[in-house]
């Protein structure tokens, strides 16, 4: 089983900052729930707090959302990883969980590169790419749009960056030299 989420509720005193005071006569929902279906709490790559507000005119962070797994998940999907991702038009920030993070040989990370959405172009090919008709469910289509704005930016990197790369090459070389 995974389970993931917001569970609306921090386990820990240090996933709360901000706020009132963590009671700790209060009843634990979560930490009961987890005892009682025998479940783990994944591990997180990214901010440690998962929800962000403001409370009686205080800020608050808490870590609300996580991914849990009982030991038959673990034991066939030892790698299952969660990442806190960025904030982006929420109180709460995306969790992103893998089940099979391993990346193939050979194959190179993918980053989108700051400087990229400062060119027009590139962001006429992101709008592109999400407006293309795409069949089948809501996450597939999702996934494929996804697939196809990594290759489509890859792609127009190389040809608008490439003289870039060149003379960041050429540079190396000559500090090398030095």
């Amino acid at each position: 089983m995974l389970c993931g989420g917001d569970f609306n509720e921090f386990i820990w005193d240090h996933e709360k900052s901000g706020g009132a005071v963590v009671l700790y006569n209060q009843p634990q929902y979560l930490a009961n729930f987890l005892h009682s279906e025998e479940l783990l709490d994944l591990d997180f790559n990214g901010p440690s707090f998962t929800w962000r507000g403001n409370r009686h005119g205080e800020w608050v962070e808490e870590r609300l959302n996580r991914g849990l797994i009982n030991q038959f998940w673990h034991e066939s999907w030892p790698n299952t990883t969660v990442t806190h991702s960025t904030v982006l038009g929420s109180d709460h920030c995306p969790i992103i969980i893998q089940c099979n993070p391993r990346r193939i040989a050979g194959q190179k990370l993918f980053r989108f590169e700051a400087l990229w959405a400062k060119e027009e172009e590139c962001k006429r090919l992101v709008q592109t790419c999400w407006e293309r008709p795409c069949p089948g469910h809501a996450l597939d289509r999702w996934q494929k749009r996804i697939n196809d704005c990594r290759s489509w930016l890859i792609n127009w990197s190389r040809r608008k960056f490439k003289k870039k790369g060149m003379e960041i090459e050429e540079l190396l070389s000559q500090l090398g030299e030095l």
